[in-house]
């Protein structure tokens, strides 16, 4: 994680009322975040690519799996794709997960495949513990 005082996560979700449910419960599991959203893939990979130092990359991509165009696990290859994205970890979650997916995505690259929860509290519950599994200093409070 670079040094600065926020976590920077992007999320691509291409349901608007989902992303913005999404990004409140991931600025309620932790203080100090900026979130970053886009609705596609694509969008998403055209501001990656514009990015010209790994200090303006995100710290984690959090990517729905069931995007309309480009669907999460084609963003995830994409992304394994470019050497500077590499170490950049990546959450794929769906409502819907079947196993050959969460195969598959695991097998690209894909960190962990999360089912969404369905209560908001829930899903702040489940970024707090998946942001202090990756980001251990944030157990510190050195964010």
């Amino acid at each position: 994680m670079k040094a600065q005082s926020y976590l920077t996560v992007m999320l691509v979700e291409n349901n608007r009322s989902d992303a913005l449910i999404t990004q409140s419960a991931i600025e309620r599991a932790i203080e100090r975040v900026r979130v970053i959203s886009f609705l596609s893939g694509e969008e998403a990979l055209a501001w990656l690519e514009a990015r010209h130092s790994t200090d303006d990359l995100p710290d984690l991509i959090l990517t729905d799996l069931h995007l309309s165009e480009m669907n999460g696990i084609d963003f995830l290859k994409a992304l394994k794709g470019r050497e500077n994205l590499l170490s950049i970890p990546v959450l794929l979650f769906s409502s819907l997960i079947n196993p050959q997916d969460e195969e598959i995505a695991l097998k690209v690259g894909a960190r962990e495949v999360i089912e969404k929860p369905i209560d908001f509290y829930e899903s702040v519950a489940l970024f707090s513990r998946v942001f202090l599994d990756l980001f251990p200093s944030l157990h510190e409070g050195n964010m």
